[in-house]
């Protein structure tokens, strides 16, 4: 193979997956298709920043308030008395959707901070608006305006 011979050039480099020569602006392998740079962010957008990493750390707070509320309202309709067979259902069936909500939240955060699954991250940033409205707006808009700072997708 001729490529394998050749040395790159000036703006040049090696796919880190088939080896042929490409550019080094490139993010995908003309040859091979595989994404040859991960997450990287160019010296004109600033570099990366601790926005998704304080928008993570405000939802995952905000993530904390609706699990242990969902938790307590599971506990106390599953032990009231009256209902059927003794479970009082409107509050379990409320704190189920605490519970989910608080999961959601705490989960999505963490990919905020590190980095990973940017629509994950917003539905987790969504998520806590819902849960604590101020501190989930400022974890939102954080997470959302540093879109580019995210790893991409593995691809399938």
């Amino acid at each position: 193979m001729e490529a394998e011979k050749q040395v790159p050039r000036e703006g040049e480099m090696y796919c880190t997956s088939c080896g042929a020569i490409i550019k080094k602006e490139a993010e995908i392998c003309v040859h091979c298709g595989v994404r040859v740079r991960r997450g990287v962010v160019s010296k004109t957008e600033g570099g990366p920043t601790a926005k998704p990493l304080v928008g993570g750390i405000f939802g995952v707070i905000t993530g904390v308030a609706p699990l242990i509320a969902g938790i307590v309202l599971i506990s106390v309709g599953a032990t009231a008395n009256g209902g059927v067979d003794g479970a009082e259902w409107a509050p379990i069936g409320i704190g189920i959707l605490l519970l989910a909500l608080g999961i959601v939240t705490i989960v999505g955060s963490s990919y905020a901070i590190m980095r990973k699954n940017f629509p994950l991250a917003v539905v987790g940033g969504v998520c806590s608006v819902f849960s604590m409205c101020p501190l989930g707006i400022a974890a939102l808009i954080l997470i959302a305006i540093s879109s580019k700072e995210f790893y991409p997708l593995e691809e399938a």
